[in-house]
């Protein structure tokens, strides 16, 4: 039988720089690493700042970010290399520092992640209201401003500034080339 979260699955695909592309990395066994507990912050944090350190690389721009206790979603511009060498690097800094956050050992990720590339304002905005939503619908809020766990801006810039009102606000401004690339 496949392993179904292998590295593997992605031969053959490609990844192109200056793409969208939608990522999922899950916790090994769907582990519940990731913002619960008393450190959940903590290892929420540590997985914004990395994603802000691989912004100001170049190695992309991020656009969301939600972080759940067993997985994160982001949306990331690629800015150079290819998508599985930066979620590779990634996934490597986040663990090593959330392992130690956690006090263990052990794989943190599951091996592989899932991705899609967005194409267009329409397909960026569907996707960016299905992580908004993930924490509703997982029945851990009632409403998607009320998970600390998740930042949104589609004009790339430190996470640490974006709030759920900007992005409100940008939605509701009318956009003229919809059917643009992102």
């Amino acid at each position: 039988m496949p392993d179904y979260h292998s590295s593997r699955l992605r031969a053959g695909r490609h990844s192109e720089v200056g793409l969208v592309y939608a990522i999922t990395k899950c916790c090994a066994g769907r582990s519940q690493f990731l913002a619960s507990g008393p450190t959940g912050a903590q290892s929420a944090q540590v997985i914004a700042s990395t994603i802000e350190n691989m912004d100001a690389r170049g190695i992309w721009q991020p656009y969301g970010l939600v972080v759940m206790p067993d997985h994160v979603h982001m949306v990331v511009k690629l800015g150079k290399g290819t998508l599985s060498d930066a979620v590779k690097a990634f996934s490597t800094f986040t663990s090593g520092r959330i392992n130690r956050l956690l006090n263990r050992r052990g794989p943190l990720w599951q091996a592989g992640f899932y991705d899609q590339a967005l194409r267009g304002e329409k397909t960026l905005g569907a996707y960016l209201e299905y992580m908004l939503m993930n924490p509703v619908r997982a029945g851990l809020v009632e409403s998607p401003q009320d998970w600390p766990y998740s930042v949104f801006d589609v004009r790339p810039r430190p996470l640490s500034t974006v709030t759920f009102e900007a992005l409100r606000r940008q939605e509701a401004a009318p956009t003229t080339n919809e059917g643009a690339q992102a």
